[in-house]
Parts: C-alpha cells; structure tokens; sequence
C-alpha cells in the first residue's frame, strides 16, 4: 500500500465523499422486457462478444424463436418421465405395505 496509515477493513464511500458513480437498478420485476436492443444500449463497439453499436443483432440475439416466460417451465419430456416414476414409487408402496400386513 502507498498510503502512509492505511486503515484496513474500513469501507466508505467514494473518495471526496462525493456521490457514488453507480446507482443500483430498483423496482424491475415488471420492467417491459424485450423491447431493448444492446446494439442501441451501447456508447462503442464490444468486438468480444460481437456487438457493433447501433448495428442490430442476427436474429435477435438467438431470442426470436424462444419463450420469454418463466424459467421454471419444464418440457414435456421430463414431465412424463417424473409421471411414470412417480406411478413406480407408487406400485413399489403398495407392494410393500401388501408385504407387512401378511406378515
């Protein structure tokens, strides 16, 4: 460190005491979505991710065909597959309960 008594574990604000450079984003849980492009978001190209300012995206990022809904949604595939274990969990409980009471 190059300060002369520096105080370590001591957090404060910006230097000067000055407002912070960042605000936090507040209240965006029915913020409209997809009606944003990066492109327009953007003060200069980002090359790494292929991003060119104000130039819009192939395809729209890859979103044009998928469900913006929720991300707990699951296919159709899994669910029957979660059906047929449970019925087996289920025919397995009986057989065993079947099992103690002739005994």
């Amino acid at each position: 460190m190059q300060c002369e008594n520096p105080r370590r574990g001591v957090w404060g604000g910006p230097p000067g005491g000055g407002e912070p450079m960042s605000q936090p984003a507040t209240n965006t849980a029915f913020a409209p979505r997809g009606k944003v492009e990066l492109p327009n978001l953007v003060a200069q190209d980002i090359p790494e991710i292929g991003v060119k300012q104000g130039v819009p995206l192939p395809g729209g990022a890859g979103f044009a065909n998928k469900s913006q809904g929720c991300g707990c949604q699951g296919s159709s595939d899994l669910a029957g597959g979660a059906v047929v274990a449970g019925l087996g969990m289920g025919v397995m409980g009986v057989i065993v309960l079947r099992r103690r009471r002739r005994r």
